[in-house]
């Protein structure tokens, strides 16, 4: 083994020469003179290669659609949040108009008493002297 590890290339191809002529197969130095063998070699090569690169280009193409769904996804969580968000804000906004409303209709209401307790303390007064006739 490392006899044939360290031979030159010259060496090499005596060794393989002798070895066909004693394995008695003419065809297939024919065919390795002519480079046929070398080109089925190169053709299943490029076979498998090509292969290859069609199980890359698909693995590349699931990787992208998963990509792609992903981020729709995470689109669709991002409108949904923002979608609660403006909702939980309209309801915000209609709580503090009707704390407004409340406000002002007991502010009136207030006020009313506040005017009706002023013209009983007014009557009682008059009472006192005289006749009241706002009662």
């Amino acid at each position: 083994m490392r006899k044939r590890s360290l031979e030159t290339f010259k060496e090499n191809a005596k060794r393989n020469s002798l070895e066909f002529s004693k394995q008695g197969s003419s065809e297939k130095r024919i065919e390795k003179s002519k480079g046929v063998g070398y080109r089925v070699v190169l053709e299943r090569k490029s076979g498998n290669q090509g292969k290859l690169k069609e199980r890359e280009i698909g693995y590349e193409e699931e990787r992208v659609r998963t990509a792609e769904q992903e981020q729709e996804e995470r689109k669709m969580q991002f409108d949904l949040l923002n979608k609660q968000s403006r909702d939980a804000q309209l309801i915000q906004q209609r709580q503090i108009q009707q704390l407004v409303q409340m406000n002002a209709t007991m502010m009136q209401q207030q006020q009313q008493t506040q005017a009706a307790l002023l013209q009983l303390v007014q009557c009682s007064q008059i009472n006192n002297f005289g006749f009241c006739s706002s009662f």
